[in-house]
């Protein structure tokens, strides 16, 4: 029955960001999400030390692991790839996304190798205090996003490239005005690059290479 609401819990995170993406953009719910999970996967442990086997402890770390797969799934488990997509350039964004992914596989592949002889009564025995090795990890993982990740939603890939060539901060990226320079310079480029194509000194120098290769 647990692992069924736990399920349940799963989908409708998942159904639940679809809709904050738009209204709530992707900074708010990585970091609300983030010290949710954090909050959840600290009190699991601490209830599980200060009262194991109790039915009441039970209840709780029941209710807290639900939360918890609620609030990644409403935030961190879909929106990893959404913000390895949106933050990529668009030279990079195939590299980037496969390495987001190999990643993302690794880290599961070392935790469910691991995992097992850290529950296992002979061996790691860590049971709820498992809480106190993931709770301090996601709180890194939150700060590190709070400083580092910036707000992408609603904003091109020059808008995104002007505040990462300027140095915004990503606390400041929700309320950066852009200036639209990168855009122009890049408009410049694309023109100076047609230009060339389309000089006459481009064409003969065409002209000639296609008669070599005739002769």
């Amino acid at each position: 029955m647990v692992s069924f609401i736990l399920n349940v819990m799963g989908v409708a995170g998942t159904l639940l960001s679809i809709v904050l993406l738009k209204y709530v953009g992707r900074r708010p719910i990585m970091l609300i999400g983030g010290a949710m999970q954090c909050l959840s996967m600290l009190t699991f442990a601490i209830v599980g030390v200060a009262a194991p086997g109790s039915l009441a402890a039970a209840r709780v770390l029941a209710a807290f692991t639900l939360l918890y797969e609620f609030f990644y799934s409403a935030s961190w488990g879909p929106l990893g790839f959404v913000l390895a997509s949106e933050i990529a350039s668009t030279e990079l964004r195939a590299k980037t996304l496969a390495l987001a992914v190999g990643v993302n596989w690794l880290c599961t592949l070392t935790l469910a190798s691991w995992l097992p002889y850290a529950l296992n009564p002979t061996i790691g025995n860590l049971g709820a205090k498992l809480g106190f090795v993931f709770g301090p990890c996601i709180a890194v993982g939150t700060v590190w996003m709070y400083f580092c990740l910036p707000e992408t939603s609603g904003k091109s890939l020059e808008q995104l490239d002007e505040l990462f060539m300027k140095g915004i901060s990503a606390r400041k990226s929700t309320k950066y005005q852009y200036t639209g320079e990168f855009i122009s310079h890049g408009a410049e480029l694309a023109d100076a690059k047609m230009e060339d194509a389309e000089s006459p000194v481009n064409k003969r120098g065409t002209a000639t290479h296609v008669e070599e290769i005739r002769s």
